[in-house]
């Protein structure tokens, strides 16, 4: 791993794909750009990530051949793993297609998921691909976000767990090259607080609601409606069905 660390920057991906694009540059694969604060980061669809301090905000640079349709589950699950390594938080899970979990205590005693971190991962020109992550550390405030910190009550080192999701999604591209998605897929769903839930994804202008029912060979998310039709989505914003985050 080649570590570039900075004060601030727009957007750790974007300063990445720069350098990376970059006439008479080279960047080696496992470059990562580390920001102490972002003042343009984004997550799926180009919606802002708060990024002003407190958290992780990291983008790796991997080689074409691991763009896939299951690579945003990979890297969803080294970041799940490496999370529960470092912080010990065990009530952690994925919201699809690419949200970090915590399941935390509700007001009135029942468990209410809240985002604690998201991933991006962006092909370039077939010859690289960036992995772009978003981790709360400390509390925000912003409407159903939560902190890795608050789901391990304590606080949480970001050069620990970088390094820890570092080795992570190094061990899990190998597995996936070796085993394939359906391996991914399936430890995927044992992870998600999506799957078997009623839900509503916004995708394309449309609004569908109906329950999650799986995932598919090429890892989209498989909706069943109330009146039997079933629809593949490879994209798209999920609520529970009552407009809850998860």
């Amino acid at each position: 791993m080649h570590l570039i660390h900075l004060t601030e920057l727009d957007s750790t991906s974007d300063h990445l794909r720069r350098l990376a694009s970059a006439e008479g540059h080279d960047l080696l694969p496992w470059t990562v750009v580390v920001a102490d604060r972002q003042t343009a980061g984004h997550g799926q669809h180009g919606r802002q990530w708060v990024s002003e301090g407190g958290g992780l905000y990291a983008s790796i640079l991997l080689p074409p051949e691991v763009a896939s349709s299951a690579f945003t589950l990979i890297g969803g699950l080294a970041a799940l793993s490496a999370c529960q390594r470092v912080s010990g938080a065990s009530n952690l899970g994925l919201k699809w297609v690419n949200d970090l979990v915590w399941l935390a205590p509700g007001e009135q005693g029942d468990v209410r998921g809240r985002k604690i971190g998201g991933l991006l991962a962006e092909a370039a020109h077939r010859r690289f691909v960036i992995l772009g992550i978003g981790i709360n550390l400390a509390p925000v405030s912003v409407p159903d976000a939560g902190s890795l910190e608050q789901a391990a009550n304590r606080p949480v080192d970001r050069w620990d767990l970088l390094e820890a999701i570092v080795a992570e999604l190094s061990v899990r591209i190998a597995r996936w090259q070796r085993d394939g998605a359906q391996d991914v897929i399936s430890r995927w769903k044992a992870a998600s607080v999506t799957i078997g839930r009623r839900i509503r994804i916004e995708c394309g202008g449309r609004l569908v609601e109906g329950i999650a029912e799986d995932l598919d060979e090429d890892c989209r998310l498989i909706v069943r409606r109330d009146h039997g039709q079933v629809e593949a989505f490879s994209s798209g914003t999920v609520r529970l069905a009552d407009g809850s985050y998860a």
